[in-house]
């Protein structure tokens, strides 16, 4: 009898692995509703109205890649393309958020002694800065996505995306010097509008898919 039981439990245990694989394959694409017809999108540049100077390009990048890596879809140009994806930023803004930083001037130790000398030019408040500011600025970002069939024209997707992230604008001089203030502020800017456009492209795929 125990003999049979060691025969069998190898056997069983297969049967119950084909089972649990069986199980998850059917989880996972359950909710597959590609649009009939369409085996392959491209991706139109972006169309930006926001009023804001904003790294776009790096929307249209993602969309591509987040298609890209599903693999449901063929990523190709639009000249052979079923579908054309159209991504326009209907409002973007870079402002500044958290606590004000004051842009004070740098007293000598003799004047707030009030002795009678004549102040330094360090004493003056440099009128090249803001006179407030802050060190984080927030990223908020809308934009369209619409899908075209390319064989009926008919709008087969249409649904609106928002994301958001904040970001250090300003650093300390001992961070870096101030002539490379500018260029750190670029590279966080683009890093987080990178972040935001991931998660959008990300979405965008999920919805056009699976939740149709």
């Amino acid at each position: 009898m125990a003999d049979d039981l060691r025969f069998l439990i190898p056997i069983i245990l297969f049967f119950q692995s084909l089972g649990m694989g069986s199980c998850a394959y059917k989880f996972t694409n359950r909710n597959l509703q590609l649009p009939q017809g369409i085996n392959s999108i491209a991706v139109e540049a972006v169309y930006d109205t926001s009023r804001e100077v904003l790294p776009h390009e790096i929307l249209w990048e993602s969309l591509q890649r987040a298609f890209a890596a599903d693999g449901h879809l063929r990523l190709v140009s639009q000249g052979s393309a079923d579908a054309l994806l159209r991504a326009h930023i209907t409002s973007g803004s870079v402002n500044p958020t958290g606590s004000t930083t004051q842009n004070l001037p740098l007293e000598d130790e003799n004047v707030k002694a009030g002795a009678a000398v004549p102040p330094f030019p360090d004493d003056f408040r440099k009128l090249t800065q803001a006179g407030e500011y802050t060190t984080k600025e927030v990223l908020a970002l809308v934009v369209q996505i619409e899908v075209i069939d390319l064989y009926s024209r008919a709008v087969i997707f249409s649904k609106s995306y928002s994301g958001a992230e904040t970001f250090t604008s300003a650093r300390t001089d001992q961070v870096a010097q101030k002539k490379s203030h500018y260029l750190l502020y670029e590279e966080a800017l683009n890093t987080d509008f990178k972040r935001v456009a991931e998660r959008i492209s990300s979405d965008v795929v999920r919805d056009f898919i699976v939740g149709r």
